[in-house]
């Protein structure tokens, strides 16, 4: 394909993006996810050496892509967003730079879009008329300032003059200008105003990318680890022996009777609860004095794998921590995404035990596994239907509410709170303004706007109304 027909592809698909993505009233699922699809693919493609790690990469952002739209929990929305950016980055990047360490592999998004502006378009919209591009650059720059001045000075003068103002006013009619301009100033011009500035930064943008992915000239990263020339072993050694006292004193905690747990300002479940942020961010820390240590010392080596060995025992104890509140509390988003950062954590362990020989490769990749299981395993849903959240009331039908359309519980939590309703109106609010959202959604849909999960729930609630119509009147 030749550059001319390069650029009208590229050209399009900035139109696209700015089309899918600016949307009034509500998430643009759909559009987004076509969008970064369109992206990564020609990211992908346009790429002339590719090895079989961009392949894999490629792969995930098609896998986490598709749950945007499949799964409508926001947070997780977000974070399979942010995945997309990041593996994408990775695949922009030249193969020379992908042996890279983790302050890299975060950064790289920004460093793509730097290095990408920086380098010059090999895509080009070239004129085939003797005219020099020049003049109509300055022509087009004239008509807009002398547009942007006239909708300024003649309202001005026409409240001026009555006179004045009924010979603009006749100006319009003779020219039909009266619904263009209802239009101009109506809230899609403000949209349609937005996907064109969108547009103009993407055009900058995308055909200088596509350049920048086989640019063997690029300069290299210069981000450098500020740790990576220290010597680790006293704060290893200082942790290692912190921590081993820890685990002293915390064998005294595990078998200490409630009534020694409440004379020291402790329950069980506020232990359990607190313990888990703790001790992860300790497990943290371990993994980021390993990564760091680069020295070849045999003792050096050894307290490394003594403070691996400690870092796997921290993380089941908040493993046991975050286990027993779900137990005794039900399932909570921060519970879930406690295990998945605990099983997260086991699994860089893990990977350091193993020497793998690409470490941050292969976290990246482990990560990734992770939130596809996230994707998968589905909190909202586990939330509702295997473990509900709990107070010291009961079912905790407050937090029930606050669940996305993914939990598939709208109709469900409506019918146990209708019998409750003197002491849960918070809560039956909550769900109702879902109800007609999703209602007033679907039965208008922007198919930019489609998401699966939401259309599944609306689908079995669509009917709601005339069910709950007294019930929803005695609410208000």
């Amino acid at each position: 394909m030749d550059k001319d027909r390069i650029w009208i592809l590229l050209i399009t698909a900035c139109a696209l993006f700015s089309y899918l993505t600016i949307v009034l009233g509500y998430f643009p699922y759909l559009g987004i996810a076509t969008s970064l699809i369109t992206l990564s693919s020609l990211v992908f493609f346009f790429k002339k050496n590719k090895s079989i790690f961009n392949l894999i990469l490629y792969i995930l952002t098609l896998v986490f892509s598709f749950f945007i739209v499949y799964n409508s929990n926001l947070f997780l929305t977000f974070l399979n967003i942010l995945a997309v950016l990041l593996l994408g980055s990775l695949i922009a990047l030249p193969k020379s730079e992908l042996n890279l360490g983790f302050l890299q592999f975060l950064i790289s998004p920004i460093t793509v879009f730097f290095e990408a502006f920086e380098t010059p378009s090999d895509y080009k919209f070239k004129l085939s008329l003797k005219t020099n591009t020049q003049t109509y650059v300055e022509i087009g720059k004239s008509l807009l300032i002398s547009v942007i001045i006239l909708l300024v000075i003649l309202p001005l003068l026409a409240s001026a003059n009555p006179f004045f103002n009924k010979l603009v006013a006749d100006v319009i009619e003779i020219f039909n200008l009266r619904i263009l301009l209802e239009n101009l100033f109506s809230a899609n011009y403000f949209v349609w105003l937005i996907r064109a500035f969108v547009f103009a930064i993407l055009t900058l943008f995308v055909p200088r990318l596509i350049t920048f992915i086989n640019n063997s000239t690029v300069k290299q990263l210069s981000i450098t680890n500020p740790l990576s020339s220290v010597d680790l072993f006293l704060p290893k050694f200082l942790v290692c022996l912190i921590i081993f006292i820890f685990f002293i004193t915390q064998t005294q905690l595990y078998f200490a009777s409630p009534e020694t747990l409440q004379a020291l300002g402790y329950s069980h479940s506020a232990y359990a609860r607190e313990v888990f942020g703790q001790l992860s961010i300790v497990a943290l820390v371990i993994l980021g004095l390993i990564y760091n240590d680069k020295s070849k010392k045999k003792l050096s080596i050894m307290l490394s794998y003594f403070l691996v060995f400690e870092g796997i025992f921290l993380t089941f104890i908040a493993l046991k921590s975050d286990y027993d509140y779900s137990l005794n509390w039900g399932f909570t988003y921060k519970r879930l995404w406690g295990f998945t950062g605990v099983f997260g954590i086991l699994g860089i362990f893990v990977l350091y035990i193993q020497k793998c020989a690409e470490f941050v490769k292969g976290v990246i990749l482990l990560i990734s596994l992770l939130l596809i299981g996230v994707n998968i395993a589905n909190f909202d849903y586990l939330i509702f239907h295997h473990r509900k959240s709990t107070t010291h009331s009961g079912t905790d039908y407050l937090y029930l509410s606050g669940l996305s359309s993914d939990s598939q519980s709208y109709g469900e939590l409506l019918s146990m709170l209708e019998k409750i309703k003197q002491t849960n109106n918070l809560a039956t609010r909550r769900v109702l303004t879902k109800i007609n959202k999703l209602q007033k959604k679907y039965r208008q849909l922007d198919l930019r706007t489609f998401n699966f999960s939401e259309y599944l729930q609306y689908q079995k609630i669509k009917s709601i109304d005339a069910k709950y119509s007294s019930y929803i009147t005695n609410l208000k």
